[in-house]
């Protein structure tokens, strides 16, 4: 059983549709566990006026940058120049020093995790972000911070880097591999998301050998796999061994280029040495760790980190890999919320193949003759070709990167403007296109944000994602990071949001009148905090179990309850639970209680029994979806109420 509260517009309009036969706004569908009480039934509501100050839609001088300069689709503000949202919606994309080009090297980047692709000649394959947990062993106990703040998003791997600040906590963590042929030599390209120091880093390439056939792989890297030769790089070194026999191959050892500002290497290995040319099936692999300079070798964990040795491992002789590259098929989150098996990062395979040691699943194979031929081909409908529909990870550049690398500081859930904890220019997250084309005016766009303790990929092919975006007009839905778990939206949270929407609006047709604002828990208090500061972006919003201010702040400044007047013209639907021990009905009710006192057009479902995590592990947001319809942003309303509050500006 639910209890459905509705703007006192909208139950009349219900009313009205129910007495005259037409049936509008009949019953919502609700979860199989919930029915909905006789009475009143969904309608579309009122726009009664809100009292507080009022003002025209603001005017500016400023000339508007057209949306074409950035590739895409955003909203432009109307003919006298008032531009909705915030600026850094319009700016150029960012360039972020990890997708440069230089030298030898000009394809441009997949962007698109998991996938591979040849373009202009070069073999790509892009990596996830932030997954180098390496393999599943025990969590070092010694740096406590990340696993208390995701613990809906717990990684399948648990190695901890060395506490120096070289290591930034990040320094193995794979972006993209790329493979060319030269006049007289293969070359390779590894790119990293940090490199504070450029001594730290090594991965080994394996080239060639027969599935099944597995050999160590070279300098203490405790792990096996099928290969030829094996090449291993670290510092401005590399060298070539012959995976059947151990001993270093070839007189020339391979060049290596270090390219620190970009985070690249560089390896040609002489056609002396290894000449793949005409091969139409060569089987590639790589993996990153970190390198041991005293002792020659790769740097294996213990148990516990310290400055100079990374932990969490399990076991006499650990693999010292942290990330595996050619991972095609690492699941995503399955129904329901919680991520903690290592789907949430995209870890779960590479965690458990390092925990055995035998790195043989992950290779591609490459057809040399198509290098040699400079083709293009992104394989769509290959098992590790480029997605071009459904759910998948993207990769953004941007423009802030106030560090390299991760930085758990161990900021409180409850307070807002904690700093961000993963600091790179690259920041990963989910899109789902849906599967057909897109409307002539482009798609619609939902913004669905991730709860406390979660991560981007929170609604990876859950209905929730599915059936948001797979409406009757369907939608395009991204989650982004958030820069963390725990920072509610606020400050390099925030702007990832526009960042994000303007990288989606560059990739895809969009209909820059047609947005939707959603999330579950934390993600549903930014749907009220981005409602009430940006209401000219979007149609509807649409929050789940979200808190109006973030916990302990109730009447404080991060308090939306304030600022409603300004939802004057947007349409809300907002879900909570009868059970929920987190935004208890003490809580949420009074949220209702202001929307019906502004003559807001809303409504409010109570949900019988329902716990702070029942609906998302019920996973039925058909209802929802159904209600977000086709949104349609008011840009020209008749009046407007703005009410501003200076803690959220920045």
């Amino acid at each position: 059983m639910f209890v459905r509260f509705l703007s006192r517009a909208a139950a009349l309009g219900a009313f009205a549709a129910l007495a005259a036969g037409c049936g509008g706004g009949g019953n919502v569908t609700s979860p199989a566990f919930n029915n909905p009480v006789p009475g009143s039934s969904a309608a579309a509501g009122g726009t009664g006026a809100a009292p507080g100050a009022s003002a025209a839609p603001g005017t500016s001088a400023s000339p508007l940058p057209s949306p074409a300069a950035i590739g895409g689709s955003v909203p432009a503000g109307d003919a006298v120049g008032a531009k909705p949202g915030p600026d850094i919606l319009r700016l150029p994309p960012a360039q972020a020093p990890q997708l440069a080009n230089t030298g030898i090297w000009s394809a441009p980047p997949i962007l698109v995790s998991g996938a591979s692709a040849y373009r202009q000649g070069e073999y790509l394959y892009q990596d996830f972000l932030y997954d180098d947990y390496g393999a599943k062993g025990a969590l070092d106990a010694t740096q406590p911070n990340e696993a208390n703040a995701n613990l809906l998003a717990m990684p399948n791997g648990t190695y901890s880097y060395p506490t120096d600040p070289k290591y930034a906590d990040n320094a193995a963590d794979l972006v993209e591999f790329r493979m060319k042929l030269t006049s007289d030599a293969t070359a390779f390209r590894v790119t990293l998301n940090s490199m504070m120091d450029p001594g730290v880093y090594a991965f080994t390439i394996a080239l060639g050998g027969t599935a099944g056939t597995t050999y160590a792989i070279p300098h203490g890297a405790n792990a096996v796999e099928p290969a030829r030769y094996f090449v291993t790089a670290h510092g401005t070194t590399a060298d070539v061994i012959d995976a059947t026999t151990g001993k270093a191959v070839g007189s020339t050892p391979p060049a290596v280029t270090v390219d620190q500002t970009h985070r690249q290497i560089q390896v040609l290995v002489p056609f002396t040495t290894f000449d793949p040319r005409g091969a139409a099936g060569l089987r590639v692999a790589v993996a990153t760790g970190l390198w041991n300079d005293a002792a020659g070798t790769y740097l294996t964990p213990g148990a516990t980190s310290s400055a100079t040795a990374p932990g969490g491992a399990a076991g006499p002789a650990p693999a010292a890999f942290f990330n595996v590259g050619f991972r095609h098929a690492e699941p995503s989150t399955g129904a329901g919320m919680p991520a903690s098996t290592g789907t949430g990062w995209r870890d779960s395979q590479q965690a458990t193949a390092l925990m055995t040691g035998d790195l043989s699943p992950f290779a591609d194979v490459v057809d040399m003759t198509k290098l040699a031929s400079g083709a293009t081909d992104d394989m769509p409908g290959q098992p590790q070709g480029v997605p071009q529909t459904g759910h998948m990870n993207r990769i953004l550049a941007s423009h802030y990167e106030p560090f390299q690398g991760r930085k758990f500081t161990g900021c409180s859930g409850a307070q807002t403007h904690c700093p961000a904890e993963y600091g790179s220019a690259l920041q990963p997250y989910t899109i789902y296109v849906p599967k057909e084309a897109a409307p002539g005016g482009g798609y619609p766009l939902t913004l669905l944000l991730h709860s406390l303790s979660s991560n981007y990929n929170q609604y990876a092919n859950t209905r929730n994602e599915m059936q948001f975006s797979e409406r009757a007009v369907p939608s395009i839905v991204f989650t982004t990071e958030g820069r963390g778990p725990d920072d509610w939206y606020y400050d390099l949270a925030e702007a990832e949001v526009f960042e994000t929407w303007a990288d989606v609006a560059a990739h895809y047709p969009l209909d820059t009148n047609s947005v939707a604002l959603t999330g579950y828990s934390m993600g549903g208090y930014g749907t009220f905090k981005l409602g009430v500061q940006f209401p000219d972006l979007f149609g509807t919003m649409q929050p789940t179990v979200g808190p109006v201010y973030v916990a302990g702040g109730n009447g404080g400044p991060t308090d939306t309850k304030f600022m409603f007047a300004t939802l004057r013209n947007l349409p809300i639907l907002s879900w909570h639970g009868a059970a929920d021990y987190l935004v208890p009905v003490s809580e949420s009710m009074p949220e209702e209680q202001q929307l019906a006192a502004l003559n807001l057009n809303f409504e409010w479902d109570l949900f019988a029994n329902a716990e702070h995590l029942t609906l998302a592990l019920n996973d039925q947001f058909a209802p929802a979806a159904t209600y977000l319809g086709t949104p349609v942003d008011n840009v020209n309303p008749p009046h407007v109420t703005f009410v501003r509050n200076p803690t959220m500006d920045n």
